[in-house]
């Protein structure tokens, strides 16, 4: 689904952040949004995909640099500013991947708010994946 408010210059750019999530390694795609789209610790991560937290701080990092590869973008310029994007103003100034990240979460949020049947299926979609990645060792 696409949100009729959407312009086509931002479903193009959700479609190539949404692409290169999707060729992420699962584990990395997992942490990545548990982290910034979910405010979860480092700790929650761990437990809720029983790993440890050092793996859990490492799949970030390497996810968040394969991501800012594939999307063209510049190195972080601060690779310990790992700001979680809910429940913050938004992502900071000059972090071109969270303001990625940001951007496609309220397109996706906003086209799956006009389509319940949608929404529906990506939460079950969801829930499938966090059970498979809780059950990797």
């Amino acid at each position: 689904a696409l949100p009729s408010q959407a312009s086509p210059d931002e479903t193009a750019q959700a479609r190539r952040v949404l692409t290169a999530m999707a060729a992420l390694p699962p584990r990395q795609r997992m942490v990545l949004v548990m982290y910034s789209l979910y405010a979860m610790t480092h700790q929650e991560i761990a437990d809720d995909l029983n790993i440890a937290a050092s793996t859990a701080r490492g799949n970030l990092r390497k996810g968040r640099e394969n991501l800012r590869r594939m999307l063209g973008l510049g190195p972080d310029t601060d690779p310990l500013n790992e700001v979680p994007l809910v429940g913050t103003v938004g992502p900071l100034p000059g972090d071109g991947l969270a303001a990625a990240l940001s951007a496609t979460e309220s397109w996706l949020g906003a086209a799956l708010a006009e389509d319940g049947q949608a929404r529906r299926q990506a939460r079950a979609d969801l829930a499938g994946l966090r059970r498979e990645g809780t059950h990797r060792t």
